[in-house]
């Protein structure tokens, strides 16, 4: 399943770059300072290259770390790890990571194509001009997904039917 959601990452981004690929102007804003003025710019090539290597790296690095955790032996530090790292559940602890891992993966990607749409609006009107509403939403709900991620982590490795003291 995750395979063909990042397969759908991966051509979503491909889509979105080249089907304004064409109407982007040869010198683009890619960098940006408070109130959306651009302030860095970069030839049209290698914002594309930039733009598609950033997009399939960072979830990528994420899709191999999960591959790690469930192929190698490594001590992963999670919550009661004495705990979750008995062999009896060890198998289904790390497959929890794991997938957690890569839904993150996928999480940071559609963060990603939804902030390169932003730049590639911004360098669709003259002058360029990023709008900073679509990046506070669009950060606003990747923190969100991640303060999740966290609070998932954290009750997925509880011990079961163990409370507080």
């Amino acid at each position: 399943m995750f395979i063909v959601a990042y397969a759908f990452l991966i051509a979503l981004a491909l889509i979105q770059v080249g089907s304004y690929a064409e109407n982007l102007p040869q010198v683009m804003a890619i960098h940006f300072a408070a109130g959306g003025a651009p302030n860095g710019f970069a030839p049209k090539g290698g914002f594309i290259i930039f733009d598609l290597g950033f997009t399939f790296f960072m979830p990528g690095i994420l899709f191999i770390v999960s591959l790690v955790i469930e192929k190698l032996p490594v001590a992963l530090n999670i919550p009661n790890k004495d705990y979750w790292m008995d062999k009896s559940r060890r198998g289904e602890a790390v497959g929890s990571l794991a997938r957690g891992f890569r839904m993150l993966g996928l999480m940071l990607g559609l963060l990603l194509v939804a902030i390169n749409q932003l730049v590639i609006n911004a360098n669709m009107v003259k002058p360029p001009h990023l709008d900073e509403r679509g990046i506070w939403l669009f950060l606003g709900v990747f923190i969100f997904c991640f303060i999740s991620f966290l609070l998932w982590m954290t009750l997925r490795f509880k011990i079961p039917g163990k409370k507080k003291p």
